[in-house]
């Protein structure tokens, strides 16, 4: 099972600590562009940049890693999926509980 980088997991995990590209750049010790490309999956970035990323947005390195195979599988079971599903009410205010909807 090789695990292969991730673009998504780079910036959603950017986004998550609030960072603009130039203040993550500036803080990395990269040039802007070099984030874009990794962010788009144009580049991968090597394993200094990678620790100094973990570090910066507060994850492990493998965050940044998925198993493609298994990715595919989980795409995969749609079998017996009746849509998706959304809270309602305040769980604040009914109880700590939250009624669950069919949508």
């Amino acid at each position: 099972m090789p695990l292969v980088f991730s673009p998504e997991r780079a910036l959603s995990a950017r986004v998550a600590r609030k960072l603009g590209l130039r203040e993550a750049a500036r803080q990395l010790g990269v040039v802007r562009q070099t984030l874009i490309n990794t962010e788009s999956g144009e580049s991968t970035p090597g394993g200094e940049t990678l620790a100094r990323m973990a570090d910066l947005y507060g994850v492990a390195v493998g965050f940044f890693f998925h198993d493609p195979e298994a990715a595919t599988a989980s795409t995969t079971r749609v079998e017996n999926h009746r849509g998706p599903r959304r809270t309602t009410g305040n769980a604040a205010s009914d109880g700590g509980r939250e009624k669950v909807a069919d949508v």
